[in-house]
């Protein structure tokens, strides 16, 4: 943000700073006009920055897309074999999951955390 003092005006307007022929209430004008013009500089270097990090998030989502896609375009190619023994790995792995997913949350739960 801009430092400004009440008798300096930076020379946004045109002028040179000197105050001599200006009011007290123009200079307070001056002044907060400067300020304002700071302030709306930092939100636009503020929302640049935060549009590059929602690009950044955008590609981390577009790469976890194309790589859940491909599991399970390779969980279907594993369906369409009509295998039982991938039948019966795809739900044991199922219940491993859920079994595993409750005694960590109940674990957790009684850890205090």
């Amino acid at each position: 943000m801009i430092a400004l003092e009440a008798d300096s005006v930076p020379t946004l307007f045109g002028l040179d700073g000197s105050f001599g022929i200006f009011s007290h209430d123009e200079r307070l004008l001056f002044f907060h006009i400067a300020v304002c013009q700071g302030l709306t500089i930092d939100i636009g270097n503020e929302v640049r920055e935060q549009n590059s990090l929602l690009d950044q998030m955008g590609d981390g989502f577009q790469s976890t897309r194309d790589m859940l896609q491909g599991s399970l375009a390779r969980i279907g190619v594993m369906l369409d074999t009509s295998s039982g023994k991938h039948m019966c790995y795809m739900v044991l792995f199922v219940v491993f999951v859920v079994v595993f997913l409750y005694w960590m949350m109940t674990f957790k739960g009684q850890s205090g955390a």
